[in-house]
């Protein structure tokens, strides 16, 4: 079949283009229009053999019933023979507009529109080419989102053509849908009405007209495929490009850091705009701020839309505050991902050691790539010699005349204190320890109320400094002897004899093995050491920290 392409985007001036429409229509022809909420698929209502057709254009289940479209409230007696009284009040202030009602079906509305129910969808949308290419037919205009079946719906006329070009008879191009998401759809046959479909029309709008009402759970939940449904989208997985999307739950911030801890290369990311500059290399889209429920409603099918022009192989998504219009997309996005979701966990602690040289800085590069917050011990130690007055007394009362004149350590001449002194190296430890181990405390304290997903307490006496005991897991780096020396060598420029001397005063392999939860070892490529602590950091996150399933 050859599809026609029209475009319309001033009424009065392309009124013949809005006539040969409405005659398609009206001669049993299939018609996609614009609407402010998605394009649909607009059928004569009245036809059964124009809406067989739309049925099979779309691969639509004949269990999923359509929403009619008519011109004005005073149509609704073409589709609906006993007009309940809350329809007026609804009408009078949502009409036109993507308001849907569900009312007890007239005898002229084939059983096919409504899947065998005695109700029918009716809504009067407020797009003026929809509405004058509807007055044009002279007929209700049966009009489901004009994409394939389950796919996400069009908002564009290049959507319906990547879609629909070839299966139907017409496309009518009118812009961009001004909404983006399809109708609310309230079934006022039931008392109180209840909200079958969460749209551009809120809860709280509506009760401020009908008072009372309530929301079916095919809103938030996945529901029985066996049961009948009273309005479209309720039942069926919708909206969804090809690769399978899992939701992230909770705040915005800790949600972006779960996905950056557990997403790979070939992913991709649905996130709000304050979080796509944390997602470089991984294929992202945004759909809007978080706070701004509108644009994502108006962004979110083509957000949808534009992974299929990728090969990801999983898409993870930032849950959208479902309160207002949000409440419409969270409904459609966790229909695109089948209700599948997690929860970000609360804020995990990775205990990260190893002997000088075994490649722990590597381990930490790794981790804090992929989103964990790195508490280094040395770095902590360092900024404590100068920050803490505290310290600086306990130092000075031990070890003596330590700090120079600028008020920096003199580490040179501690070094040779505590080197030479076994005693005088525990004392030192002792005191670091204390000091180093209450920053840990409060800072793991402050990351945990911000949010984040995971810190990383890197420290080579993890376990002397009693720090293990913050820690839900501990990872343990070693790696052979001759390849410790030689980075330590490299690194801190030291001589050999220096380096088995740093060396032999740091614990074995053994120690290590029997200390750690888990030990990595790093005697191999280095490319290949990184896949193995991104390997070991995303299976501990993916499973909430419990590592007798990593």
């Amino acid at each position: 079949m050859k599809t026609t392409y029209l475009s319309v985007f001033d009424v009065e001036k392309d009124a013949e283009n809005i006539n040969k429409a409405g005659a398609a229509i009206a001669g049993g022809k299939i018609v996609a229009i614009p609407t402010e909420t998605v394009y649909g698929l607009a059928a004569n209502a009245l036809d059964e053999n124009a809406v067989k057709r739309v049925f099979e254009a779309k691969g639509r289940p004949q269990d999923n019933p359509m929403i009619v479209h008519i011109a004005s409230f005073s149509d609704l007696s073409l589709i609906c023979d006993d007009i309940p009284k809350i329809a007026k009040k609804l009408a009078d202030r949502f009409w036109p507009g993507p308001l849907t009602m569900v009312v007890p079906r007239g005898k002229r509305i084939p059983s096919s529109v409504c899947a065998g129910l005695d109700t029918v969808a009716v809504r009067c949308p407020s797009h003026k080419v929809a509405s004058a290419i509807i007055r044009a037919s002279k007929v209700p205009v049966a009009a489901p989102s004009a994409n394939t079946s389950g796919r996400p719906s069009p908002t564009t006329a290049s959507h319906v053509i990547a879609d629909m070009d070839g299966k139907i008879d017409m496309i009518v191009d009118g812009g961009a849908s001004d909404v983006g998401l399809e109708s609310t759809v309230l079934d006022i046959t039931a008392s109180p009405p209840r909200l079958l479909r969460p749209g551009g029309v809120t809860p709280d709008e509506i009760q401020s007209v009908v008072g009372e009402i309530t929301i079916d759970k095919a809103v938030t939940e996945k529901i029985d495929p066996r049961k009948p449904v009273r309005s479209p989208g309720m039942k069926y997985r919708h909206y969804a490009p090809r690769a399978p999307i899992t939701i992230v739950d909770g705040a915005p911030y800790k949600t972006a850091k779960y996905i950056l801890s557990v997403c790979d290369r070939s992913d991709g990311v649905l996130c709000f705009d304050e979080f796509k500059d944390m997602f470089r290399y991984t294929f992202c889209v945004s759909y809007g701020p978080y706070g701004d429920s509108a644009k994502q409603a108006f962004c979110l099918f083509d957000a949808l839309r534009s992974f299929d022009e990728t090969d990801v192989k999983r898409i993870f998504a930032q849950a959208p505050d479902a309160s207002g219009v949000g409440l419409a997309v969270s409904n459609r996005l966790r229909k695109a991902a089948g209700f599948s979701s997690v929860t970000a966990p609360r804020m995990r602690v990775i205990g990260l050691t190893g002997r000088s040289g075994s490649g722990k800085s590597e381990a930490s590069d790794v981790m804090e790539s992929l989103g964990a917050v790195i508490l280094d011990a040395d770095r902590i130690y360092n900024e404590l010699t100068s920050s803490s007055v505290e310290m600086r007394n306990e130092l000075s009362a031990r070890f003596g005349d330590i700090y120079l004149d600028s008020g920096n350590l003199d580490r040179a001449k501690l070094a040779k204190i505590v080197f030479s002194d076994a005693s005088a190296l525990s004392d030192l430890n002792l005191i670091a320890h204390k000091y180093v181990v209450d920053v840990f405390k409060a800072r793991l304290s402050d990351l945990r109320e911000k949010g984040e997903v995971c810190a990383v307490i890197d420290a080579p006496l993890l376990f002397e400094s009693g720090a293990d005991a913050l820690c839900d897991i501990v990872l343990g780096v070693i790696s052979k002897r001759s390849l410790s020396m030689e980075r330590i060598m490299l690194r801190d420029k030291l001589s050999e004899e220096n380096a088995d001397m740093r060396i032999s005063s740091q614990p074995d392999d053994e120690f290590y093995r029997n200390a750690c939860d888990i030990i990595i070892e790093n005697n191999a490529s280095i490319s290949k050491f990184h896949d193995e602590v991104a390997s070991f950091y995303k299976n501990f996150i993916l499973t909430r920290g419990d590592f007798a399933n990593v």
